[in-house]
């Protein structure tokens, strides 16, 4: 089975984008932040010849860009535990970002 039927990934960082691409599908929204936005556009997708799903390197994408995608990874590396886990809380119900932080008393935030 390739890629191509199923999710198969070439390594760890193309999972981790992957798990971004699924939560961006979702209900996952990204900042509205310029610099964000064309990084994750300037990564180039290909399959491999085993049907894997692979991104361009980071070499390759500095090379191209003049500058590293560091914002663009920081932001893929809060899913690498999967968007399941991110979007929901231990129960079935999704996690509440907007929900009031309630510190205890003399807590420090």
């Amino acid at each position: 089975m390739t890629g191509r039927d199923r999710l198969v990934y070439h390594n760890r960082r193309a999972q981790i984008y992957g798990y971004l691409r699924e939560a961006l599908s979702g209900s996952f929204k990204l900042p509205d932040d310029d610099a964000l936005h064309g990084e994750l556009v300037a990564i180039g997708v290909k399959y491999t010849s085993a049907g894997a799903i692979q991104i361009e390197s980071k070499g390759e994408i500095k090379k191209c860009l003049g500058f590293s995608i560091d914002v663009a990874d920081a932001c893929a590396l809060s899913m690498a535990d999967g968007v399941t886990s991110r979007l929901r809380g231990s129960g079935s119900r999704p996690k509440n970002f907007n929900r009031e932080i309630v510190y205890p008393r003399g807590g420090v935030a």
